[in-house]
């Protein structure tokens, strides 16, 4: 008998994606001059794209500011996604969450 087929359970059961993306949040906001979010605020947030999640996670920030945290996460998310092609052997280096619509749209 041959496998034709094999299927892979990564969320959460052979890899912790969520403590990557979490620590990505706390950069981002960082870099936007926000406080860093709750961790289980940005775990229940996971599924979201990346403008709604921030937009939920920074209500009362203004709409730039908002802007700023998906900007350096994603560009964060980039240089991480060029370091993990280019053949870093850091899996944690390797992930990418890119915002799927704009704040707002």
């Amino acid at each position: 008998m041959s496998v034709r087929l094999a299927l892979f359970d990564c969320d959460g059961t052979l890899s912790d994606g969520q403590a990557a993306v979490c620590a990505a949040m706390d950069t981002a906001f960082a870099e936007a001059g926000l406080p860093a979010p709750e961790r289980n605020a940005v775990r229940r947030s996971v599924g979201l794209s990346l403008p709604q999640a921030i937009a939920r996670l920074a209500p009362d920030a203004a709409r730039e500011t908002q802007v700023m945290a998906v900007d350096a996460c994603t560009s964060r998310s980039m240089r991480a996604s060029q370091s993990c092609s280019a053949g870093s052997s850091s899996a944690a280096g390797c992930w990418a969450w890119r915002p799927a619509s704009p704040i707002g749209g």
